[in-house]
Order: structure tokens, then C-alpha cells, then sequence
């Protein structure tokens, strides 16, 4: 499964990458050529390569072996049109539960996607499960 982290032109972009510090503002999921990602507009959404490449400009891709691939996939087709977590604006400032699969933010649904197809979780619970920290986990869960 490979796991794109990528930013865009818009100004909600340049918040993210400012308020947490890295390179990337955005995370989705790519798997048989269809990549999936939850966005303030869209909610859990499957894109094509192109329409996903067209939108952003890909920073990093790390892909990741997991052990129970195929969990993860029908977990990820689940959430597909569940909507954005608007709750993880404030959510970085305040304690929530982000593991609630009702709606997501991108790094909590890649996360999860993450932790339901592998033995990969976090050592505590995190109210913060942000692009850059993920970028980091997934970084070091592949070695």
C-alpha cells in the first residue's frame, strides 16, 4: 500500500504546512491504481492517478508492506463517502477520540487504514495524528 504526502497551491495548504511544520499538508492512500483521501469538500473519496497527480504535487510516496492488506482495503472501501471530520480543526488543540470511524481527517483515515491492516499502532493515545507525524511513523514502520 503506498501512502502519498503531498500539498497543493490553496491557502489551506500553506496553514498546515505552517501550523505543523513539514513538508506536506495532505495524506491519501494508494492502492490498485486508485488513490483515497478525505478532503473538506469531498469526504472519503476514490480518485484515478491522474485526477489525484492533476490536483496536488507529491512530495513524498512511501509505500508500506502490510501484513493484512486486503483487511485494510475493506476497511478503506468503508469509509468512502463518509464526510471530512471538521472536529480535527480544533482537535489538534483539544483531547478527542480521532479513532470514531463516522468521519475522517486524511491522516486519521490513513492511519486507520494503517492499524486495520497491520500490527502497527501507536505506543499512546494521540490527539494529534497530523500529516507530519504520520509521515514519520510510516517512515519508520517501513525499515
Amino acid at each position: 500500500m503506498k501512502f502519498y504526502f503531498v500539498t497543493s497551491k490553496g491557502l489551506i495548504s500553506k496553514i498546515i504546512r505552517a501550523f505543523e511544520g513539514g513538508r506536506s499538508s495532505h495524506v491519501a492512500i494508494g492502492i490498485n491504481n486508485r488513490i483515497y483521501d478525505s478532503t473538506l469538500l469531498h469526504g472519503v473519496k476514490s480518485w484515478s492517478e491522474e485526477e489525484f497527480s492533476a490536483k496536488h504535487t507529491i512530495q513524498d510516496i512511501i509505500e508500506l508492506d502490510l501484513s493484512m492488506e486486503d483487511l485494510a482495503l475493506c476497511f478503506l472501501l468503508d469509509q468512502v463517502g463518509k464526510s471530512y471530520d471538521w472536529t480535527a480543526l480544533i482537535g489538534f488543540l483539544l483531547w478527542r477520540d480521532w479513532t470514531k470511524p463516522d468521519r475522517w481527517y486524511c491522516s486519521e483515515l490513513a492511519l486507520a487504514v494503517i492499524q486495520n491492516g497491520s500490527s502497527y499502532s501507536l505506543a499512546d493515545k494521540h490527539n494529534r495524528v497530523g500529516v507530519r507525524l504520520l509521515h514519520e511513523l510510516v517512515n519508520a514502520w517501513r525499515q
